[in-house]
């Protein structure tokens, strides 16, 4: 989870691919199989030594302590201004304000 306004553009594209985001507010649920994707297109930013990857050592934990049929909950906010679009959004901006 990266905070408002934090710079991590690489894994906030690859996930937004995965997703279809393209510039709005929403949440966007993936399946195994698609997270596991996320995953395997960000793992080439680990040749880049010289910058952390914690989206990426975060999304393997992930996978590793999820079950088979687990799914994920990727959540986009635009603009931080605008109002939650559901409860996991809300409950998401509670977590980053915290």
């Amino acid at each position: 989870m990266n905070a408002f306004g934090a710079a991590q553009p690489l894994p906030a594209v690859v996930l937004a691919f995965v997703c279809g985001y393209v510039a709005t507010t929403g949440d966007f649920r993936l399946d195994r199989e698609e997270f596991v994707d996320a995953v395997e297109r960000l793992a080439p930013a680990e040749a880049a030594t010289h910058h952390p990857h914690p989206n990426l050592l975060s999304w393997r934990d992930l996978l590793t302590n999820a079950g088979a049929e687990s799914s994920f909950l990727a959540i986009f906010v635009a603009d931080a201004d605008e109002p939650p679009v559901d409860q996991d959004d809300a409950q998401f901006r509670q977590l980053l304000a915290a």
